[in-house]
């Protein structure tokens, strides 16, 4: 085999599909994407990855990358949360494995399942902690409308991509109120999506106190001496679901 042969040979070897099962690191998945282009670049660090048929573990880290749109994105973050194990075929490239697919997420793998941190247990009798006047949420301080056990262990997982979560709701109220709203102002200057995006205020978040994984987020915005009341629900597992809104004079 000659020179080229050998060295086209290696390359397509290289780059051919694996199907592989990885342990997602603590962060899950960021995003990023360059000046105007419509496709984002979702990235995940694995903190370690197999093959599957395979007993040999590799630990050093690797991205695990994809190409999607934005809600290609969000999906894409709620099936790969920090410390999640999954089943997948990926593509070798130069700087790490291409997503081709997500066979299964999450899933159990004997080997990965024991680099997953624990969880801290909470001793029965220690008091649950409390919060206290109000609670930042990002950069912003909100009032929750209960401090129930149920309702607090969700504050906390929403705490832990608390900018994603704030900016899906932000672009819900983008894509079905600042239309709505231009709509019926005939006449005046039209609202914009980024002028919404910079001047709305989270202040409140409801949580479900029956063990289910619901919330609202409530906004407010000034507009030309209106005030409008925004209140965009969701869930953990479903991402943002409907935009409610009332304009006061």
């Amino acid at each position: 085999m000659g020179f080229l042969d050998r060295l086209f040979g290696k390359k397509q070897k290289n780059y051919q599909p694996l199907v592989i099962y990885g342990l997602c690191g603590p962060i899950g998945v960021g995003a990023h994407k360059s000046g105007e282009a419509f496709y984002w670049t979702a990235s995940v660090i694995l903190q370690a990855w197999k093959e599957e048929g395979s007993d040999e573990l590799h630990t050093e880290k690797i991205h695990l990358e994809k190409e999607c749109d934005e809600e290609g994105v969000r999906a894409l973050q709620q099936q790969l949360s920090g410390h999640t194990i999954f089943h997948a075929r990926v593509r070798r490239g130069e700087g790490g494995f291409e997503l081709l697919e997500l066979l299964e997420a999450p899933c159990e793998e004997a080997q990965l399942q024991q680099l997953v941190p624990e969880q801290p247990k909470r001793n029965e009798q220690e008091p649950v902690a409390q919060p206290a006047g109000t609670l930042t949420f990002g950069k912003e301080e909100i009032e929750l409308n209960t401090d129930s056990e149920e309702a607090m262990h969700l504050f906390y997982k929403l705490k832990k991509r608390q900018a994603g979560w704030r900016s899906d709701a932000v672009k819900l109220v983008t894509d079905t109120f600042v239309p709505a709203y231009n709509e019926a102002k005939e006449k005046g200057k039209k609202l914009t999506k980024k002028e919404v995006r910079e001047q709305i205020l989270l202040h409140a978040i409801t949580l479900s106190e029956d063990g289910s994984d619901a919330f609202t987020f409530h906004f407010t915005f000034e507009k030309e001496g209106e005030k409008v009341q925004l209140d965009v629900s969701g869930s953990v597992s479903k991402g943002m679901i409907d935009c409610q809104w009332n304009i006061e004079q």
